[in-house]
């Protein structure tokens, strides 16, 4: 298991990430945290105890297989 600690405006988010259960999963998300991805998302849906969802800019992503993946809308 892999703890990453979300930083925003209204506090701290700790997330748990099963690494031994989804390993390309989590490790694609934490790629993406190292490479400052989600650096100025925006949430627009907090409901307490339960989720969030984010709406990310326009980005452009390189997948391994070398195809460029446009994301936007919150992906």
């Amino acid at each position: 298991m892999t703890y990453v600690r979300m930083t925003t405006s209204a506090g701290e988010i700790d997330i748990e990430l099963y690494t031994d259960e989804c390993p390309d999963t989590t490790g694609n998300f934490l790629k993406l945290v190292d490479d400052g991805f989600y650096d100025g998302l925006h949430f627009h849906r907090v409901i307490k105890d339960f989720m969030i969802q984010g709406a990310a800019l326009i980005r452009a992503i390189r997948t391994t297989a070398g195809q460029v993946l446009e994301v936007q809308d919150g992906g």
